[in-house]
């Protein structure tokens, strides 16, 4: 390249442009690592602050007098009631009675009411927290607010809305497991809240419940059911056996619940069941109760069309022990 087209009128204008972008280049490095210097010491006086709180309230947890001496350094309310959550999950009843008056100090039971108030546009994480703190601490005023929140998309926040209204009031049963959002719960949620219904009502609650909801929430449902004390949900079950024609999950629900090896010769016409979930259930439920001649039946399924059935049929002849059935 000549010199003299660094002196052209277009070629000075290049470099124009070139130093501009490289201007504008060293400026956003420079904005960026500030940007992350600031962020870096922003997490530090958060962390900070956060850890002088959650040691306050572990101090807190052991004694019996007012509470007092509240750490100077700010935290948001949610943050706060975040940590006082934490904490209440973590002592005994005596002690959370001294978290009880931490709330009342603090008006954090004023800022609970007042997201559940409101809860359009509130995080999931906020909404599941309040009602959580609720029904732990027994916020009587907050009962009113907690109903619109089990028809919530989230299932946190409907689980934990339902579960503190069963403990403000008992007495809501009927309306919780009319409204309660079963199809989008847990096994391990929908035990909880059957665990905080009174044992005779659960029984009469659970079968009308599975009477009037989709089959794949009834699984769900009995499936929990099953876990408690008690043989209703297992009487249950075992008469599902008898009608082939049942919906395929709660066929799979009940072939899973049974423990009881005199229940083999009902359990075995399953391996043939049009559906291949059924079929699976019913796989390990003759793998887990089945007696010797049983391995014959489970032969044919190691060439099953489904993965799943092919699969889990040869695990469970490979681990089949007719001697621990007898």
């Amino acid at each position: 390249m000549h010199w003299s087209s660094l002196t052209d009128p277009s070629a000075s204008a290049i470099w124009d442009i070139v130093a501009v972008c490289v201007v504008l280049s060293a400026g956003l490095v420079i904005a960026i690592l500030v940007m992350s210097v600031i962020q870096q010491r922003t997490a530090k006086r958060i962390n900070a602050t956060t850890k002088s709180w959650r040691d306050y309230l572990d101090r807190l947890n052991f004694q019996d007098n007012e509470v007092h001496d509240l750490p100077t350094h700010a935290l948001c309310r949610a943050q706060v009631a975040s940590l006082v959550l934490d904490a209440a999950l973590r002592v005994d009843a005596g002690s959370r009675a001294t978290l009880g008056r931490f709330i009342e100090q603090c008006k954090l039971d004023a800022y609970v009411r007042e997201q559940l108030r409101k809860p359009r546009g509130k995080s999931p994480v906020v909404l599941e927290t309040c009602a959580t703190m609720a029904g732990m601490f027994e916020m009587q005023a907050a009962l009113p607010l907690l109903p619109r929140l089990m028809d919530h998309r989230v299932a946190a926040v409907a689980f934990a809305a339902a579960l503190a209204i069963l403990r403000l009031n008992p007495s809501a049963v009927p309306m919780v497991w009319g409204r309660a959002p079963v199809h989008l719960f847990s096994k391990a949620a929908l035990l909880t809240l059957l665990k905080a219904v009174p044992s005779r009502q659960v029984d009469e609650l659970v079968l009308r419940r599975i009477e009037s909801c989709e089959p794949k929430e009834a699984a769900q449902l009995l499936s929990a059911w099953g876990q408690l004390p008690g043989r209703a949900a297992a009487r249950y079950a075992s008469n599902l056996l008898d009608q082939p024609e049942c919906e395929g999950w709660l066929l799979c629900a009940a072939l899973r619940m049974q423990d009881d090896v005199t229940q083999i010769a009902r359990i075995r016409p399953f391996l043939d069941h049009s559906r291949w979930a059924v079929r699976l259930q019913a796989l390990h439920a003759v793998a887990r109760l089945g007696f010797a001649d049983d391995i014959a039946k489970l032969k044919p399924l190691r060439d099953h069309s489904n993965w799943w059935v092919r699969t889990r049929a040869r695990e469970a002849l490979a681990n089949f022990d007719p001697r621990s059935s007898l």
